[in-house]
């Protein structure tokens, strides 16, 4: 069988065992567990499947698999699962965990999210957010530190609608008259993206495809 992807029907905390999809399509039978091969991914987390106790609902034995770690998940994340060996990345000898299908840098967005200074801080890699939300979010991003500085983010929409993302006392370096600015909104476009980097207190803005700054 091929990988088969689907969608979160609601939030899976990182201590949670228990996730629920939209469709149950290609899962396994409900009321089987105990299963040994099957394996999912959400953003950069592995995880091992048990079974399906319930319709569209998918009980996990063990999260964080592969050499991840076990993270929170928005509503509308994708997730894709197989239970056949045969799609699963074999070790190569040395290897001490599988290759991952996608780099573990990537979080779904599927709600209005607060990045704090906090929240960026424990970023600690590039990463890229992928706007699942089916309306426009509000998203606030506070200001790197100069600890941050080459930090790079990426936020790209799934959906064709406007969203918002304000780093507030001109929190991104354009290039462009007006810079700094404080408010990046997205046109109503799937795959409208931008991609900063922290530099000297401020995200630098590195790409820009259909996003408005003000």
């Amino acid at each position: 069988m091929a990988w088969t992807s689907q969608t979160l029907a609601s939030a899976f905390s990182k201590d949670a065992i228990e996730l629920t999809v939209q469709d149950a399509t290609g899962l396994p039978p409900v009321g089987v567990s105990g299963l040994q091969n099957w394996k999912a991914r959400i953003d950069g987390e592995w995880m091992l499947i048990d079974g399906q106790p319930a319709p569209k609902v998918v009980r996990v034995k063990r999260r964080g698999d592969n050499g991840t770690t076990a993270v929170a998940h928005d509503a509308l994340s994708s997730i894709v699962f197989s239970g056949s060996p045969l799609d699963q990345v074999a070790l190569a000898p040395g290897q001490s965990t599988f290759p991952t299908q996608q780099a573990p840098t990537t979080r779904t967005i599927g709600g209005d999210l607060a990045l704090t200074a906090e929240a960026v801080a424990a970023i600690g890699q590039n990463t890229a957010f992928l706007l699942h939300k089916l309306t426009p979010a509000a998203i606030t991003l506070a200001k790197p530190t100069f600890a941050q500085n080459g930090l790079a983010l990426t936020f790209t929409s799934a959906a064709a609608v406007a969203h918002v993302i304000t780093s507030a006392g001109g929190g991104y370096g354009t290039g462009a008259t007006g810079s700094p600015a404080s408010t990046a909104t997205f046109g109503a476009f799937i795959g409208a993206s931008f991609t900063v980097v922290a530099a000297g207190g401020i995200w630098n803005v590195m790409s820009n495809n259909g996003i408005t700054f003000s």
